[in-house]
């Protein structure tokens, strides 16, 4: 499906409207299924500032961050030794 080698950094704003009009958590799981086993591949990321963004709202999505906030922390942190080794 995906390039190895392909990162996909993803807005807030994409987020928010998937959870908000068209991918509901009840309706439409298997959307943040995917989406989960695409950020723990690594292929997926979220920036801080979309994080912090996030973190502002009081809704499943920020519910569904926080139950995935091992898995972006860790995904986080490698997209940072990656952009250090790059700056060599």
């Amino acid at each position: 499906m995906v390039n190895s080698s392909e990162k996909f950094l993803i807005d807030a704003n994409t987020l928010m409207t998937a959870s908000r009009f068209f991918y509901a958590y009840d309706l439409v799981p298997s959307f943040w299924e995917t989406f989960e086993d695409e950020i723990k591949a690594g292929n997926i990321v979220l920036l801080d500032m979309v994080k912090a963004e996030i973190d502002k709202g009081e809704d499943e999505l920020k519910q569904w961050y926080l139950k995935e906030k091992m898995i972006l922390k860790s995904v986080i942190m490698l997209i940072r030794k990656s952009s250090l080794n790059l700056r060599k």
